[in-house]
C-alpha cells in the first residue's frame, strides 16, 4: 500500500499549494485509519509530475515517494523521494525488467494501478508473483527499502 491522491486529469501541481496539502494530508490519513499505517509513509506520484512545492509537501509527509519511468535501477538509491517504478501490468517487459534485476542486481519497483475488474487480471497478478518468485531476486517492501538507505 501507498499514498496516492486522485487528481483527476489535473496534474498535482495544478492546484493550489494548501490544495495539494490538503490531499496529501487526507491521502495519508485514509490508509493510516484503515490500518495501513506503514503504507502510508509511502507516496506514488499522480501523473508522474511533483512541482518545487509538492515535492516539499510529500517530504514533510511521506518517507518515500515513488514515480513512473523506472525500469531496473543499478545505481544506489539517493533520494527516498525519487524512487522509479515501472507497469507491473505490462506482461513480456514486466518479465524482462525483473529478469535484468535478477541478472544485474538491480533495484525493480513494479507499479500496480488495479487488480482485478479494471486492471490486471487476478490470474495474471497470481502467475506474476509465481514468476517474481521463481526469479533469482529479493523481494523487499517499500519499508525494507527505507531501511536500507
Amino acid at each position: 500500500m501507498a499514498a496516492r491522491p486522485r487528481t483527476g486529469a489535473q496534474f498535482l501541481h495544478e492546484f493550489s499549494a494548501q490544495e495539494q496539502a490538503g490531499a496529501i494530508r487526507r491521502t495519508k490519513a485514509f490508509l493510516e485509519n484503515r490500518g495501513f499505517e506503514a503504507g502510508a509513509n509511502h507516496f506514488v506520484t499522480p501523473r508522474n509530475v511533483l512541482g518545487p512545492n509538492t515535492i516539499d509537501l510529500v517530504r514533510e509527509h511521506h518517507e518515500l515517494a515513488f514515480r513512473y519511468g523506472g525500469a531496473p535501477n543499478g545505481v544506489p538509491l539517493t533520494d527516498p523521494h525519487n524512487v522509479g517504478s515501472f507497469s507491473g501490468a505490462a506482461g513480456a517487459e514486466t518479465r524482462a525488467y525483473v529478469d535484468h534485476a535478477a541478472e544485474y542486481g538491480q533495484l525493480a519497483v513494479l507499479h500496480f494501478e488495479h487488480i482485478g475488474d479494471d486492471g490486471l487480471s487476478e490470474t495474471a497478478f497470481a502467475d506474476l508473483l509465481a514468476y517474481i518468485d521463481d526469479a533469482d531476486v529479493e523481494v523487499v517492501t517499500p519499508t525494507d527499502l527505507l531501511e536500507a538507505v
